[in-house]
């Protein structure tokens, strides 16, 4: 793995790791939906002019219909179930069950687009999985007790993840990295705008929670989504993927910067583990 696909990978894991914090924080006060909606809205102004900046709106109608796909089945359908899960599970299950998108990604590309790991990355697979587990086990004292739909939602949501990103690579190879973030993003934002209104508060919001929500648009979207279509672009799926072993301590580190949150030896122990995983699952 070149610095460069480290550095993204590193950045991608902060970014995405503080978006949960932030959903934490503004969660109380909005429903994940409206919260979802807005994000994805604000993310797909920011493209619509990063677009019409690099002259992609000929392109962009060009690659229309396989966007329009992309943007169903990676966030529109995946981001509603996600968050129907989210509301019925303890927050440890709902995050352990997103952490098995590098196993679906893994588990696709073998069987899809017939993508042979070897052994060491198989095994960063694992690892990545397991160190994920112990960490909101020392965090939380998870108890793995599932309210079935609601598990059976995340796990179906983690493997549309991972069946997309392989995706990407089948059918969207040669297409500018840049166009499938913002023109799926684009699509995503139009195909939530009905949850969106049906879910909208209808008491106050505080104006630093629509702050955060709108920087979750720009950095853990707009910002985020171009630097992950790259990596997909540039480093495969299962490599890429394997940055959702970084979340839990990415947020793990944010909430002990911003809200004093104490980081305990066994959780140091984990995060060495996810690293160790990461580290096998990108190398050649």
């Amino acid at each position: 793995m070149s610095p460069r696909d480290l550095i993204s990978l590193v950045v991608l894991g902060a970014i995405w790791g503080s978006s949960y914090l932030v959903m934490r924080m503004s969660g109380p006060f909005l429903h994940p939906l409206p919260m979802i909606g807005v994000r994805l809205l604000s993310s797909a102004l920011f493209y619509a002019v990063l677009m019409t900046h690099w002259k992609m709106w000929p392109a962009f109608r060009q690659q229309a219909r396989r966007l329009f796909w992309l943007a169903l089945l990676n966030t529109a359908i995946p981001f509603c179930l996600a968050c129907w899960g989210a509301v019925r599970l303890q927050a440890g299950v709902a995050a352990l069950l997103n952490a098995t998108v590098p196993l679906f990604a893994a588990l696709f590309a073998l069987l899809w687009l017939r993508e042979h790991l070897h052994a060491g990355q198989w095994l960063g697979v694992f690892f990545g999985f397991a160190g994920v587990a112990l960490l909101l086990q020392e965090r939380s004292g998870l108890e793995m007790e599932f309210h079935p739909l609601a598990a059976s939602a995340t796990m179906f949501a983690a493997a549309m993840y991972g069946f997309c990103v392989n995706a990407v690579k089948r059918y969207f190879q040669g297409v500018d990295a840049r166009l499938v973030a913002c023109g799926s993003t684009l699509w995503s934002a139009v195909l939530l705008v009905p949850l969106t209104c049906l879910y909208w508060p209808t008491q106050s919001v505080p104006a630093w929670v629509w702050g955060q929500v709108l920087w979750l648009g720009l950095m853990g979207t707009g910002i985020a989504y171009l630097l992950y279509f790259d990596l997909l672009a540039r480093i495969g799926p299962t490599r890429a993927s394997a940055v959702t072993y970084l979340l839990p301590l990415f947020a793990m580190f944010w909430g002990w910067l911003i809200l004093g949150e104490v980081i305990t030896p066994g959780e140091i122990y984990c995060g060495c583990l996810i690293a160790l995983a990461v580290w096998l699952v990108n190398r050649r």
